[in-house]
């Protein structure tokens, strides 16, 4: 199943990689560039993934094309751990275009990874306020504001993310997870609760184990 994931995406970089050479068009040439880069990115190919973003920055026209290749450029280098870089992509992002949520969202998600969490949570709640229903930005400002020790800031948001997703297994569990490490009436049951949800709805395999790692930890308190 990955080898053949593997193959397709080989195929696809050779064919965009044909269709870049064979066209002039500005237009064209951003669509393939990012196309490509994506198709880097997932093949684990940051480097490439780098470079056709910056490729299509050459050609790219509109604000919208700008703010998302430096915002994948920024969250590109993140991913690298070059943090400084990181920042100075998602800044840029920013200042490309003031009113787009998608740049303010970048800066936030680099802010979190790179341990800034009140720029993060600055970051995050412009995304939200210049787009009411960028779920992405409510779920991870509700993570940011749970780290800031703004637990019910976070509960409240994380509530608002997960009415609104009720089936998503991320969402159930960062509410879960504020509700676990705050202290309050019946906060450990609803975390608690949470978690099994979360379990129903096939998270990665990854985030079941840390919330059966919770739950453990739960189990443990309320039966030392």
């Amino acid at each position: 199943m990955n080898n053949h994931a593997a193959d397709h995406r080989a195929e696809t970089i050779d064919a965009l990689t044909k269709a870049i050479g064979a066209t002039s068009s500005d237009e064209e040439l951003t669509k393939l560039h990012i196309e490509r880069g994506n198709c880097y990115l997932v093949s684990g190919d940051d480097g490439n993934s780098v470079r056709d973003f910056l490729d299509a920055l050459e050609t790219a026209t509109s604000k919208s094309d700008m703010v998302h290749l430096k915002s994948m450029i920024a969250l590109t280098l993140a991913r690298k751990d070059e943090k400084e870089q990181a920042i100075f992509w998602a800044l840029s992002a920013v200042d490309q275009d003031p009113q787009n949520a998608e740049g303010y969202h970048t800066l936030g998600l680099v802010c979190d990874v790179c341990g800034f969490q009140n720029v993060a949570v600055e970051s995050l709640e412009r995304a939200v306020h210049l787009d009411p229903d960028r779920w992405d930005s409510i779920r991870l400002l509700g993570s940011c504001l749970r780290e800031n020790g703004r637990l019910p800031d976070s509960i409240e948001t994380l509530s608002r993310y997960a009415t609104n997703n009720p089936a998503e297994p991320l969402g159930l569990y960062e509410l879960g997870w504020s509700l676990h490490v705050w202290p309050g009436e019946n906060n450990l049951y609803r975390a608690k609760e949470l978690y099994k949800q979360a379990l129903e709805g096939d998270p990665s395999p990854s985030l079941r184990e840390i919330i059966e790692r919770k739950l453990h930890d739960i189990a443990g308190r309320e039966n030392p």
